[in-house]
């Protein structure tokens, strides 16, 4: 199964971001990753809307982990950012 680039960055983004609870800047994950950092941003975004992230504005705000790493899996990801259908014919 091929990722879109969207799935991709998600995957890179979650794999990087801290266990202990911190928030991260979309533009620090962006740049540390090498990733463009307004794309980044969107998919943090949609991630959060989908329970996987937790976000918080403002100067010590950014994007955590919304649950435990162990407890997201790729399935879940790729389901979230490019639907149900895009896991069709996938044995689990």
């Amino acid at each position: 199964m091929l990722f879109s680039t969207a799935t991709g960055y998600a995957l890179q983004a979650l794999a990087a971001l801290p266990q202990d609870g911190r928030y991260c800047l979309a533009k620090d994950m962006a740049k540390a990753l090498g990733l463009p950092g307004p794309y980044l941003a969107k998919i943090l975004q949609t991630l959060a809307q989908a329970g996987f992230l937790e976000s918080l504005r403002g100067p010590r705000g950014g994007f955590r982990l919304a649950r435990p790493a162990d407890t997201i899996t790729i399935g879940a990801i790729v389901e979230a950012l490019e639907g149900p259908e895009a896991l069709e014919g996938c044995v689990m």
